[in-house]
């Protein structure tokens, strides 16, 4: 049995290094090939039978000798050399880039009778690396390369131009070089949060993270993150970004915005005064006049009294608006389900000879300002009771359902009178209708209203619908975190 088994284990050997996809290859010390795997073959071009017993040189193109012959003389001496990359020749001449790993073979007294060579074709490595770095220089960005640790490893000609430093003198350093922010350590963590979490996002847009030139100047930056999986391990590569000018047109325009709403507050509010005392002479004439005005005239005197009055409405919601803008948010769980339910029992109330069907998921929490999303809920629901005024049968839901990101979707659908979807584009502009006043009353900023609170809590509203079908429009909130059960 032992002599069985002494008489396997060669032949089991052999067999791995025969169906291995390395080429292994042995040679006697002065270089005479001694045995050619399939892999060789394959690699190569020789078969077996051309090959052993010829020297190794066939192998060694003149331009690598001079660093393979100093190798070769250090695995005679005994030592083991891991992973040269290096070319080799195939039998048509053409070099094949590889990397070899020599170990010397020794005898039963140890010492050293030959050499063992195993060689892995790199050529499709190569390739894809150099097209990698093609993409990475042709990149409008700068391109940050670095590992886990926040060593860099590789950067592109755009992060040379953008941070002053040449690539040589980047490798190796940190990140923190390049971004170091107003705390490396925060930075850190943000790195450190990322190789845990590794899905490509984008950093910077609600940070202020500065980049930092090699002169010390610094400038805004945004950067995106993503990972790379290499032979060398997963790194981080950052897209990283100069907003200097994005910021400027952003503050421009914030403050284009504040002097807009002023004035438009300025003007809602100084216009109240004239307004007031138009409506007012108005019902004095119509009061006081009326047979003097006759009945053309008390018409005309009722058109101003309506027109101003609307008017007021509008000046209103302006104020409104301006208020909205400029109010802070707090955050905190808010029960939207018993939030509607509050309105639609309001609304039962206000009306209690109409019979409407109200479906209201809950519970039904997200993260919120609880006035303000109120306000979203109360302008939803009450346009859903008004365009549903025509219905004997109306319906009403809110529901919401899980989003992206951390989100919720939240949705208020009735069967009413819907919109045509041509016009979409409308719903959410201030005093934009798509029904007349006689069909139903309104000044057309509700739906303004509920997109502006959305949008201060970094949501997203749209719309459904079709003409007499009814309609149904979407928020997105940021998604509450579960309940903890007592005493965590």
């Amino acid at each position: 049995m032992r002599a069985s088994r002494e008489f396997e284990l060669p032949t089991l050997l052999a067999a791995i290094v025969e169906s291995a996809n390395d080429s292994i290859v042995s040679a006697t010390l002065d270089g005479v090939i001694t045995s050619w795997n399939a892999a060789a073959e394959r690699m190569y071009g020789y078969t077996a039978a051309e090959i052993i017993g010829r020297g190794t040189s066939l192998l060694i193109p003149p331009e690598t000798a001079p660093e393979l012959i100093p190798l070769f003389q250090r695995v005679r001496q005994g030592e083991a050399i891991e992973q040269v990359e290096t070319r080799l020749r195939r039998k048509d001449g053409s070099l094949i880039e590889v990397s070899l790993t020599d170990s010397p073979i020794r005898d039963v007294s140890g010492a050293v009778v030959g050499i063992s060579a195993i060689t892995r074709d790199l050529t499709e490595r190569n390739r894809a690396n150099a097209r990698f770095r093609g993409l990475l220089e042709a990149a409008p960005d700068a391109m940050v390369c670095a590992d886990s640790g926040g060593q860099i490893v590789l950067v592109n000609a755009q992060a040379e131009r953008l941070f002053g430093y040449p690539r040589d003198e980047l490798a190796g350093q940190q990140v923190e070089i390049l971004v170091p922010d107003a705390s490396k350590a925060a930075h850190s963590g943000l790195r450190a949060g990322y190789t845990a979490d590794p899905v490509p996002r984008l950093i910077g847009a609600d940070l202020d993270l500065s980049g930092r030139r090699r002169d010390g100047t610094t400038f805004p930056a945004e950067i995106a993150l993503s990972t790379l999986d290499t032979d060398q391990g997963t790194l981080i590569s950052a897209a990283i970004r100069d907003v200097t000018q994005q910021r400027q047109a952003r503050d421009d325009l914030r403050r284009s915005n504040q002097d807009l709403r002023s004035f438009s507050y300025s003007l809602a509010h100084d216009l109240r005064t004239p307004l007031r005392s138009l409506s007012g002479f108005s019902t004095a004439l119509i009061e006081e006049y009326a047979d003097t005005l006759g009945e053309d005239g008390r018409g005309y005197a009722q058109r101003i009294e309506a027109a101003s009055e609307h008017m007021g409405r509008i000046l209103d919601d302006l104020l409104h608006i301006s208020r909205i803008s400029e109010a802070k948010i707090s955050l905190r769980q808010v029960d939207l389900g018993g939030e509607a339910a509050t309105i639609a029992a309001e609304l039962q109330r206000q009306a209690p000879g109409r019979r409407v069907c109200f479906t209201i998921q809950q519970p039904a929490r997200a993260l919120a300002d609880v006035v303000l999303i109120r306000e979203v809920l109360r302008s939803l629901l009450g346009n859903a009771w008004k365009f549903t005024s025509g219905r004997d049968n109306a319906s009403i839901e809110f529901g919401m359902t899980p989003a992206t990101d951390a989100r919720i979707c939240c949705y208020v659908r009735d069967n009413g009178a819907g919109f045509d979807p041509a016009y979409i584009h409308k719903l959410f502009q201030p005093f934009q209708r798509l029904h007349t006043t006689r069909e139903f009353p309104g000044t057309g900023i509700g739906l303004a209203i509920v997109r502006q609170i959305v949008d201060r809590h970094n949501g997203r509203t749209w719309a459904e619908g079709t003409v007499g079908n009814g309609a149904t429009f979407f928020f997105t909130l940021q998604a509450a975190e579960p309940a903890r059960p007592p005493g965590k």
